[in-house]
């Protein structure tokens, strides 16, 4: 294994550890003594899913960590694709722990920062790992981790831009909040159009629905945001269904 190879790898997971290691103290020791939810808590918006939908941190960090172990066995040895990508990663790590202290902290004029460097590292991931699309066990251990890691920051890069205008005190030029979350809920099932079109992608797919399901499950009692958020999870499955991949 090349030395270079071996250094990125180690960086991918030192950068890694760090991370996760923010994000427990950040919610179980309380930083600024809030978690994470009760911040979230604080907008007075739509786009935010029930505080359970939250838990799909541990699932990201559970498959991030397989594919740092999976970089590691004997038949990656030689890849170059873990070099190739870490750069990236480290900038996600980075991120992630930036935006959850200005996060806690409430220095929502800078969030949105790290939260677009996030997404953008991702994206850059993401494609790279499209042109080099693995099968098998690479399939589960090196895709399926972006896929739901992107397809959740895709769903929170949208709900902090909705908290950070809500923090402006912007007014919406007038528009109800509800009729503001039906043109937020389109603007993501389109999104989901474009990822299913070129790639036809189950897991970040899913991803969605689980947030826009969260979303119905939050405002039960106003139909109108309950009822757009699970049509837009049902457009997001008949667009899998119905949208093969587009041929290269």
């Amino acid at each position: 294994m090349k030395t270079k190879n071996i250094v990125w790898r180690w960086i991918s997971v030192l950068s890694f550890l760090i991370t996760v290691a923010v994000n427990g103290y950040a919610n179980y020791a309380k930083l600024n003594g809030v978690t994470t939810a009760e911040v979230s808590n604080t907008f007075d918006v739509y786009f935010v899913p029930a505080g359970y939908v939250f838990s799909i941190w541990g699932v990201i960090y559970l498959f991030l960590f397989a594919f740092l172990i999976y970089q590691f066995s004997p038949s990656q040895k030689n890849e170059e694709l873990y070099a190739d990508i870490a750069p990236y990663f480290l900038v996600t790590n980075v991120a992630n722990a930036i935006w959850l202290v200005l996060f806690h902290y409430q220095q929502h004029y800078f969030t949105i920062i790290p939260m677009l460097v996030l997404l953008v590292a991702l994206i850059a991931i993401y494609q790279h790992l499209q042109k080099n699309a693995g099968t098998g066990r690479k399939k589960v251990f090196v895709d399926l981790p972006f896929s739901i890691y992107l397809g959740w920051v895709s769903v929170a890069t949208i709900a902090n831009m909705t908290q950070f205008l809500d923090y402006l005190g912007w007014s919406g030029f007038g528009i109800s909040a509800e009729i503001w979350l039906v043109i937020v809920l389109a603007f993501a099932v389109i999104l989901s159009f474009l990822i299913n079109r070129k790639y036809h992608d189950l897991a970040y797919s899913l991803v969605l629905v689980w947030a826009f399901i969260g979303i119905g499950v939050k405002f039960p009692a106003n139909r109108i945001v309950s009822l757009s958020a699970y049509v837009a999870a049902g457009l997001v499955l008949v667009i899998y269904l119905f949208t093969p991949k587009k041929a290269e």
